[in-house]
């Protein structure tokens, strides 16, 4: 991904930053703020480029949000503790001069400065902090704003402009949403109370559901609902795993996507194949990783347990690949093309010897609306 300006007289796009960047500002005096391989950089309106910040690399932390403060010197930005998992963030500045960080004690997301208040997401809320650029501090106690602002995992839905205009997207986190079961008659039957479901995957002996669940202030995980007591257990925590892909063929084992760190992402994040036993029995079972970009979607065959990957994406054409569910170290190229290929899925049986005659007339499909 990169990112482009169009001028306010018309004309072409023009590339702002390198591929696979992230612009996050545009100072007074005409430099680009920007993330790249988890590091703020600055870009000069002469397309010189140095680097104003990056994290220890053993704090396992990444730095987003990163804004100029009046005079273009002082940075403020996001630190995100990467903990495995959903990650508890707070707010720093840094000098672009001499690369110093101070930390200003602040949870949350940074937004922005204006009219002297430091503006900060928190939990859904929009905060104001009366702050000082020049001594880099809070000189009094913080102002609510705005509660039920939308938010992910990636930041919160709001802008300031310099004087002071506020702007959010309303609402909280999220959209709920019903995990729904409809059979061939097209008759549904409500499986859960609202959250913010996806990615539901209906065990072999469609007993069991996984699927992945949303929090109320951000971050995902993957869970599995016994259909018969509507009882949510939860498989992983802290953002650890998303998007579950199917089951093994025992039915024992959830396959999902394991959230790791990797500092050569500019999200700070990748994610590799991994198994999981549905009643927490034994440990989580991390595949080999296949691609150094991560695998962003997956699909298991019920026949063979071969694996359908999609790496890539997000900026970049995805492709898929295909693995043996105990060998995807062996992973070959499946559909690779300069076209963005996704959303790999089996279908329910490749062996015809296994497909029944007939399908069952109760059977049914479960889905998120």
């Amino acid at each position: 991904m990169s990112d482009v300006f169009i001028l306010a007289s018309g004309g072409g796009p023009r590339r702002l930053v390198a591929k696979r960047a992230t612009a996050t500002d545009w100072g007074e005096r005409g430099e680009i703020l920007f993330i790249r391989d988890n590091a703020i950089w600055r870009s000069t309106s002469a397309g010189d480029t140095s680097l104003v910040a990056r994290p220890d690399s053993g704090s396992g932390a990444t730095f987003s949000s990163a804004m100029f403060l009046p005079g273009d010197r002082t940075v403020v930005f996001t630190i995100s503790a990467r903990d495995g998992g959903q990650q508890p963030t707070s707010v720093a500045v840094v000098n672009v001069d001499n690369g110093k960080i101070t930390p200003l004690g602040i949870e949350g997301r940074a937004l922005g400065f204006a009219n002297g208040f430091l503006l900060v997401g928190q939990q859904g809320a929009l905060v104001a902090f009366p702050f000082s650029p020049r001594d880099k501090k809070v000189t009094s106690p913080p102002v609510p704003l705005a509660d039920g602002v939308q938010q992910s995992v990636r930041g919160i839905s709001a802008a300031a402009s310099d004087e002071g205009t506020l702007v959010f997207g309303g609402g909280g986190y999220g959209r709920r949403t019903v995990l729904v079961a409809v059979d061939r008659r097209g008759q549904e039957r409500v499986l859960a109370e609202p959250r913010l479901y996806s990615w539901p995957r209906v065990s072999p002996d469609g007993r069991r559901v996984a699927v992945e669940v949303g929090g109320e202030t951000g971050g995902y995980d993957v869970w599995v609902l016994d259909l018969a007591s509507k009882a949510l257990s939860r498989l992983t925590t802290n953002n650890s795993g998303v998007r579950p892909f199917g089951w093994s063929r025992d039915g024992k084992q959830v396959g999902f996507l394991a959230t790791a760190f990797n500092n050569s992402l500019g999200q700070g994040t990748s994610r590799q194949v991994a198994w999981i036993p549905w009643d927490l029995s034994g440990p989580r079972q991390l595949l080999p990783t296949v691609s150094k970009d991560g695998v962003e979607d997956a699909s298991v065959s019920s026949a063979n347990g071969s694996i359908a990957m999609r790496v890539l994406g997000y900026g970049a054409p995805g492709d898929l690949l295909l693995a043996p569910a105990d060998s995807p170290r062996v992973a070959q190229p499946l559909v690779a093309t300069s076209a963005d290929e996704e959303t790999p899925r089996f279908s329910p049986m490749v062996s015809s010897s296994r497909m029944p005659a007939t399908r069952p007339a109760h059977s049914s499909c479960t889905y998120v609306r």
